[in-house]
């Protein structure tokens, strides 16, 4: 794997009749035409405990993640994303760590 040096978590739930195929179809078209294209994206996982969700993105920098987010204003892949969702917070209540070790 890549130099991790960032890791966001985005929690979010999906909207009501949102099903889980349909998100994950939108979802990974994110990821695949817009997202792995930005500079210093490494990786996201989809987490869920069955109501609640979280993308985990691996970052090579806080500049590289900042970037994202900024992109991510006039995309339209991450509009359909946000169509789908409701995202607890707004982008600055996400939580972003710095990778300290990995194993």
């Amino acid at each position: 794997m890549e130099n991790v040096n960032v890791m966001g978590l985005v929690p979010y739930t999906l909207k009501e009749g949102v099903s889980e195929a349909d998100f994950l179809v939108a979802h990974e078209k994110y990821v695949s035409e817009s997202v792995s294209k930005t500079k210093g994206f490494i990786s996201c996982t989809i987490l869920s405990d069955g109501d609640k969700w979280y993308d985990l993105a691996a970052w090579e920098s806080m500049e590289a993640l900042q970037k994202a987010f900024e992109d991510l204003q006039e995309d339209t892949n991450a509009a359909k994303i946000m169509s789908l969702i409701n995202q607890e917070g707004s982008d600055d209540d996400i939580p972003l760590f710095s990778v300290v070790k990995k194993y």
